[in-house]
């Protein structure tokens, strides 16, 4: 299967469950506004905890304001995703709440065969750090954002019907997704794409 990327190949060959033994990846650039001159902001979030979107300070600038939302966001899409696949794909409504474009395609479509297969995540993924590489803005285009979070998802499980687990023993658990997000609305920043990278561990 000459040109077709691992993920994809993971999805036809063996289902659902190779393709959560990874994050969920797509790229979508041609649907990700993209700014013309973007704005080298980087800011390292420590131990994230869930929180609500930031609400404007008069303390922060712009660009820090815009990478708080989008550490929350970030943080918010996690748990979504989680508790998506935790039902079996039965909540997949709620993924359009923080995806956009293809990503929230290629979600749908995993919500979808969890579903078919009667299957469901037990566990969830932990965010260990976030960093927001990038923010960028222009006139004509919507803000985005490239965040960086290292993802441990050693407590994570894949289960079917009668509560056995699908996942290969020795697989690769702790990646550094890097998302894109993009503001669709004032402090409402959705995730358009993600890339994953694997790493030995995060820190």
């Amino acid at each position: 299967m000459r040109g077709v990327p691992r993920r994809r190949r993971l999805v036809s060959a063996v289902g659902v469950v190779a393709a959560l033994a990874l994050t969920a990846c797509s790229d979508v650039s041609s649907a990700t506004p993209t700014a013309t001159t973007p704005s080298k902001t980087t800011a390292t979030v420590p131990g994230p905890s869930a929180s609500p979107t930031p609400s404007p300070s008069p303390s922060l600038s712009s660009k820090q304001q815009a990478a708080a939302e989008a550490k929350s966001a970030t943080l918010s899409y996690r748990k979504t995703v989680d508790r998506v696949f935790q039902s079996g794909g039965r909540l997949k409504a709620d993924l359009a709440n923080v995806a956009i474009a293809g990503q929230l395609s290629f979600l749908n479509k995993q919500a979808d065969a969890l579903a078919e297969q009667r299957q469901r995540q037990v566990g969830e993924v932990e965010l260990t750090s976030i960093r927001v590489v990038t923010i960028a803005s222009s006139k004509d285009r919507a803000p985005s954002a490239i965040v960086e979070a290292c993802a441990d998802s050693t407590g994570r499980k894949i289960v079917d019907s009668s509560g056995n687990n699908l996942l290969p023993t020795g697989i690769p658990t702790t990646f550094i997704n890097t998302l894109t997000l993009v503001r669709t609305a004032p402090g409402k920043w959705l995730v358009a794409a993600e890339k994953d990278r694997q790493v030995k561990k995060c820190g």
